[in-house]
Parts: structure tokens; sequence; C-alpha cells
């Protein structure tokens, strides 16, 4: 008995991990989405590459994975928090992030966008991070805690929300240029 069990949870574990290793991609909880139908995955591509340049500067294209990923555009804002920084009105840094995702095959594709609003948190993060551990005796040099590694390696970005109105006007921009129409 203590054989077949063992066996069945074998079964079940294995059963897991293969479904579980499947690449994730975009969904409606992650994206906003249109469907193009009768337009072929590669002209999604190449549409949705060409609305990314219309409005931003891209950082990477991957034909393999069919993603596109603009650089990030850094901003000063104010943000609505109950933070004393924001309560006095104290600008923060901010930033945009547009990912263009396509899926589909050669009659019908699926255009993904998101765009994410994020808040640089690096001098939160810095004013607390030795708060969790157990000794506060400084025994690492300057170079040891920073990493010698550059700002950017050691920004901390925190997402606060998606601009799904900027994700429909890009999915529009793909739509025109695909159909020739939009919603």
């Amino acid at each position: 008995m203590n054989n077949h069990r063992f066996k069945s949870i074998f079964i079940v574990v294995a059963a897991l991990i293969a479904t579980g290793c499947e690449s994730s991609g975009p969904t409606t909880q992650t994206f906003s989405y249109v469907r193009l139908s009768g337009i072929d995955r590669a002209s999604a591509f190449s549409a949705a590459t060409e609305a990314m340049r219309e409005n931003h500067d891209i950082a990477r294209i991957d034909r393999d994975e069919w993603t596109i990923q603009s650089v990030p555009e850094e901003t000063e804002e104010e943000v609505a928090t109950p933070r004393v920084g924001d309560l006095v009105g104290a600008a923060r840094t901010v930033r945009r992030v547009v990912t263009a995702y396509v899926t589909g095959d050669h009659e019908n594709a699926e255009a993904w966008c998101r765009v994410v609003i994020e808040r640089n948190e690096s001098n939160e993060h810095n004013l607390f991070i030795h708060d969790m551990q157990r000794d506060d005796t400084a025994t690492f040099t300057p170079a040891e805690r920073d990493a010698a590694t550059t700002t950017e390696q050691n920004s901390v970005w925190r997402t606060l929300r998606r601009d799904k109105r900027a994700e429909r006007e890009m999915l529009n921009t793909i739509q025109s240029m695909t159909t020739g129409s939009s919603n």
C-alpha cells in the first residue's frame, strides 16, 4: 500500500512540475489586449514595433519571444500616498515602462500591452536595509555594501499602478495600423 501511495504522489508531483514549467505569457490580468482577426503574427509584431517607436524609445526587441520593451521614461511627480514626503508635496522620481507582446499564428494574432508606473524607492530601501539583521555593527566596507555597481543596478523600483488608458491607446494604434480601424 505504501508503494502504491508513493507512486501516486510521484505521478502528481511530476504532473505539477510538467505543467508549471510552461513559459508565462501575458494574461488579461496583467496586460490589455486586442484580437487581430485575419492578421498574421509577424505583421502584428511589425505594427507593435512601429506603434512603440511613435511614442517611446525602444530598449529591447526580442523576435524569438515576440516582445518589445521601451526604455524607462523617468519623470518627477507628486504621489498621493500616506508618507510624510508625499503629504508635503515632495516630488518623487517615477518611471513608465511599456511592454508589448504578440501572440497568435499565421492567420490570427493578439497584441498585448502593459504600461507600468513605478516609483523609485532606493532611499527608503537603503535607509531600512539593515533593520532585518541581528547585528547592527558595520561589518562591510562601502564597496561591499554597494557591491561596486552602478546607480541603476542599485535602484529599487516599486510598481504603483498600470496606465490602462495608455495601454488602450497603443493597442488602438496597432489595430489601426493592421486593419485600418480602431475601437
